[in-house]
């Protein structure tokens, strides 16, 4: 038989047997009552609650159960109702003894031991809601915030909290007195100013006086004998200039600013202030040409810019020259001071007690005029 026959023979006869068959089956499965199920429906095991509660106090287990994995698969039937997981525990208690952690899984406990255990509690609920407990008289919190004083309160029981707040400051500790500062020089002397209306008269009281910028630095200043020229002294000068040079000058001798002549019959010395600028000192001294007795008297004028006048009372010449008045350029300013000293010995011996050690001398009365 060829193969074309064999397969539509095939297909014939599986159309005819298995027809019949297939319809008694089903017949039989409808009218087939399902026996009953003795068999025990496997207990649905509730997934441990993810234990997240830290002990380390109160009792001697303090174990921190952490599971991390998930919940056992349910075993058996599909029969029973699914137990509902226990609401999550996420207290963290720190009181009692022992101090085991237990993260879950494969052991990875982690052992804290720790002294005796503590009087009270100190778990630390994470819980949402729900008043936070009270706290413990050991605890170790860390209170960082201002507590205020409530009236009538008891004393709170002295624990271990650390107050951070701040507090009221310090006041400053008053300075120590240092030592006393050096006592303040006492003012220096300062010569009384010219008078315009008056003639200023210098004194053993009032020695000196001291002419204004103006009056020092504009026109001339004189210096005139008002005494008989055939009686009394016999009028000089020894100058000393910024530069260090010091000479006498003598009766109808000149050297720049410097002229000593005769006016209306009497001496007269004469200091040029615009060329004078130069000059540092010099000193008027007279030799007394003749006794002139016991009697006697005169008197130094010494003009200045605009007419104010200068008065030095002469008294008998004794012996030897007398230095009658002494002249210094201070920054500018002409001091004049009334001396009235007699030096006993010649003309170099009155220049020398004056300072004027730098003049060259011909003899004890005449010094070498400059080149």
């Amino acid at each position: 038989m060829s193969s074309t026959d064999d397969l539509s023979w095939l297909r014939h006869r599986a159309l005819v047997r298995s027809a019949p068959a297939a319809a008694d089956d089903l017949s039989w499965i409808r009218h087939r009552r399902r026996p009953a199920d003795t068999t025990t429906p496997a207990t649905r095991t509730a997934p441990a609650p993810p234990a997240t509660s830290l002990d380390l106090g109160g009792g001697n287990d303090t174990s921190l159960d952490l599971p991390t994995g998930p919940a056992p698969a349910i075993s058996g039937g599909v029969s029973g109702t699914p137990t509902a997981p226990p609401a999550t525990n996420t207290s963290l208690d720190l009181s009692g003894g022992a101090t085991s952690l237990d993260l879950g899984g494969s052991g990875t406990s982690l052992d804290l031991p720790t002294g005796a255990p503590a009087h009270g509690g100190t778990s630390l609920d994470l819980s949402p809601g729900g008043p936070p407990p009270p706290p413990s008289r050991g605890g170790t919190s860390l209170d960082l915030s201002a507590s205020p004083d409530v009236p009538g309160a008891s004393p709170t029981v002295p624990g271990t909290s650390l107050d951070l707040s701040p507090g009221p400051a310090p006041s400053p500790a008053p300075a120590a007195p240092g030592p006393p500062g050096p006592a303040a020089p006492p003012p220096a002397f300062t010569p009384p100013r010219t008078q315009g209306s008056a003639p200023t008269v210098l004194s053993p009281r009032q020695p000196s006086v001291q002419l204004t910028r103006l009056q020092s630095g504009i026109g001339a200043l004189t210096f005139e004998a008002a005494w008989s020229p055939d009686e009394g002294f016999v009028l000089g000068c020894a100058y000393q200039m910024d530069s260090g040079w010091s000479s006498v000058l003598r009766q109808g001798e000149t050297f720049g600013p410097l002229v000593l002549d005769r006016h209306a019959g009497h001496q007269r010395l004469r200091l040029d202030l615009l060329h004078g600028r130069h000059l540092q000192r010099l000193i008027v001294f007279g030799v007394p040409a003749v006794d002139p007795g016991p009697h006697w008297a005169g008197t130094l004028l010494i003009g200045t810019h605009g007419q104010a006048r200068i008065e030095v009372p002469v008294q008998p010449p004794p012996p030897g020259p007398t230095v009658l008045l002494s002249l210094y350029n201070v920054d500018g300013e002409i001091v004049l001071r009334a001396e009235a000293q007699t030096v006993p010995g010649r003309i170099r011996d009155a220049c020398l007690a004056f300072g004027y050690d730098r003049i060259a001398w011909r003899d004890a009365d005449t010094a070498i005029p400059p080149a």
